[in-house]
């Protein structure tokens, strides 16, 4: 199983620590920043990879930025389609 290394900075919602997990795939972290403060935004590693930013919000709505995109809740590219630029699910666009 591979191992992933979480990597929480001291941010004013928790202080900087490390934790290491073993999981199948990457899911395995969801249960792990369960117990952190909402708004505590955590890199993912595996090896010398970051995978991704992970952040869960007050309403519980996660939030993961990877190298190629940014999914929060239902938003994202599925496969086959056309990449779309990295936003925010609640960032609204000015109109000009």
């Amino acid at each position: 199983m591979p191992t992933y290394n979480l990597i929480f900075h001291e941010d004013g919602h928790g202080v900087e620590k490390r934790v290491e997990l073993e999981g199948q795939n990457v899911a395995c972290v969801f249960s792990a920043l369960e117990s952190e403060a909402a708004s505590r935004l955590v890199e993912v590693w595996t090896g010398e990879q970051r995978v991704a930013l992970v952040e869960r919000d007050r309403s519980g709505l996660w939030t993961v930025q990877s190298d190629s995109r940014t999914v929060s809740g239902d938003v994202g590219t599925l496969p086959g389609e056309k990449s779309r630029p990295q936003q925010h699910a609640n960032t609204q666009e000015a109109s000009t």
